[in-house]
């Protein structure tokens, strides 16, 4: 025990040191990378043999089990076709999955363990909607899905300018961004404006990947293509809705001096929701759902029955079908939204300091389907009976450009693509 804590003292200096100067700490970065693919190519790639019946899954680097991934083993296990196939999930708190584990031919493993790396050795198939740990090169025959999580708003990777507010050097970030790529062997593209974007982003074309897209929707969007009204109501008694509500969800994205200014929701949230329930009445509820790391900052015992807080709620895609109405801001969850053809506010309240801080935007704000909102009292001027009207154009025109395709279908082409079936 000492001893590992005089390695991590030592390491935690050396870090200190290269971290000063950003030649030190690229350089840094390439040989902590070279160290952890030569371990993981003796300790695991070269003594475990591939298993063609094995797939391996993960959620937001094993945070989570949500997503395309989620949908994909859903789609896995329902279908007879994959009968005898081996299902590992990584998290980074198996625990919290026991039940999990309990699913026919499937498995749970720690994050960034002996175990992790063993199946991702072994596994034919790799899923995950992030990039991956840098320590595993695939062999020949291995096949690395990679769906991402997101059509983009913000610039990534190769494209951002101005890395203001971001730890990454340039060099550095497009080292993370590109290394991952060059181990893909397909992504999914729901649309061509994605396909050009990632492709940017992640430098597929220099790294002459530019041709592993697969065309067609996010599997996590088909259920928003085929809304069953049944599941709906479901729904809204699983969560506590009372049917006759207008249900408003509240989804802001995360902003980097939150982790500052947990001061209260009315002071780093610019909003009051005792405004928002004077203005609504008693015929909506507000669903609320804010970054994970200031769920638990947030006390909103005062709107007991008008505000829910479901920051917690593992899958939103349940929260976009009983949602009458969307507000948003920068968040990407629009995208996947406008697939529902539902109403959409952006409360943009700190637009030009935003922008700047997150490295600028792919779109410009004037083709979101919806108004643009920059103080609460216009927010709760809308809020009451705003149903889209004046935007019916602009959502076709947005559909067009970012899902055009709704058809329902992405979680079956992705599979067929990918197992040749």
């Amino acid at each position: 025990m000492e001893l590992r804590k005089i390695k991590h003292n030592v390491m935690t200096h050396i870090k200190k040191v290269v971290n000063k100067w950003d030649t030190t700490k690229y350089i840094y970065i390439r040989v902590r990378d070279f160290y952890r693919k030569t371990r993981y190519t003796l300790k695991y790639k070269n003594k475990y043999p591939l298993d063609d019946r094995m797939i391996v899954f993960e959620s937001y680097k094993g945070e989570q089990y949500s997503c395309n991934p989620r949908v994909l083993y859903e789609a896995i296990q329902a279908d007879p076709a994959f009968k005898g196939y081996k299902k590992v999930w990584a998290f980074i708190h198996p625990e919290e999955f026991e039940w999990l584990a309990k699913q026919p031919g499937t498995r749970v493993v720690k994050y960034r363990t002996p175990g992790y790396f063993k199946a991702y050795a072994k596994a034919k198939y790799w899923f995950t909607n992030a990039r991956l740990a840098s320590d595993m090169t695939p062999k020949k025959d291995q096949i690395y899905l990679q769906t991402w999580h997101g059509t983009p708003l913000k610039r990534l990777g190769y494209d951002i300018v101005n890395y203001h507010g971001t730890q990454y050097v340039p060099k550095e970030h497009r080292y993370h961004y590109s290394s991952d790529a060059k181990r893909y062997t397909y992504m999914v593209g729901p649309s061509g404006f994605y396909k050009e974007k990632i492709t940017s982003a992640f430098n597929l074309k220099g790294i002459h990947k530019e041709d592993i897209f697969i065309d067609c929707a996010y599997p996590r969007n088909d259920c928003l293509c085929r809304v069953d009204p049944e599941k709906i109501r479901s729904l809204k008694k699983q969560l506590g809705i009372p049917e006759d509500k207008r249900v408003i969800l509240y989804a802001p994205t995360w902003r980097a001096n939150y982790e500052q200014e947990l001061k209260g929701i009315h002071f780093f949230l610019n909003i009051h929701f005792d405004k928002w329930q004077e203005a609504c009445g008693e015929d909506s509820v507000i669903l609320f759902r804010t970054h994970y790391l200031v769920k638990n900052s947030v006390d909103l015992t005062a709107f007991e029955g008008f505000v829910y807080n479901v920051s917690d709620y593992p899958d939103i895609r349940d929260l976009y079908l009983v949602s009458d109405v969307l507000v948003t801001d920068y968040s990407s969850v629009f995208f996947d939204y406008a697939n529902l053809c539902r109403p959409m506010i952006f409360f943009m309240y700190d637009y030009e300091e935003y922008k700047n801080e997150k490295w600028g935007f792919y779109i410009d704000v004037k083709e979101l389907p919806g108004p643009i909102v920059q103080t609460e009292e216009e927010l709760v001027r809308l809020l009451p009976s705003y149903d889209g009207t004046g935007y019916e154009e602009a959502y076709k025109v947005f559909n067009d450009k970012f899902n055009p395709y709704r058809d329902g279908n992405g979680t079956e082409i992705v599979l067929r693509t990918i197992f040749r079936t």
